[in-house]
C-alpha cells in the first residue's frame, strides 16, 4: 500500500476509493498507511480526502492519528 503513495498521481488515482475504504479496516497499520497514502494522492479531490481523514483524528491508535494529521496538514492550501 505504501507504494501507492510513492507512485503518485495520475497513476494511483484509481486506488483512492479503495484507500478511503481501507480507513475503516480493523488493523491500525492498514488505516495508518491508507491515511498516509491519501495525503500523498490528494491532488484530485482534496476535500473528499480531508473529509475521509478527519474521523481518524479520534482513532484509538496514535500512529493512525499521526498519519491522518500529517496528511491533512500536507494538503494545506489545496483544501477549499
Amino acid at each position: 500500500m505504501s507504494t501507492l503513495g510513492l507512485v503518485g498521481m495520475p497513476e494511483a488515482e484509481d486506488a483512492i476509493d479503495n484507500l478511503i475504504e481501507s480507513l475503516k479496516d480493523p488493523e491500525s497499520q492498514v488505516r495508518a498507511m491508507a491515511a498516509w497514502c491519501l495525503g500523498r494522492l490528494a491532488e484530485t479531490n482534496p476535500n473528499l480526502i480531508v473529509k475521509s481523514l478527519i474521523p481518524l483524528l479520534r482513532d484509538n491508535y496514535w500512529k493512525v492519528r499521526t498519519a491522518a494529521c500529517v496528511s491533512i496538514g500536507s494538503l494545506g492550501s489545496k483544501i477549499s
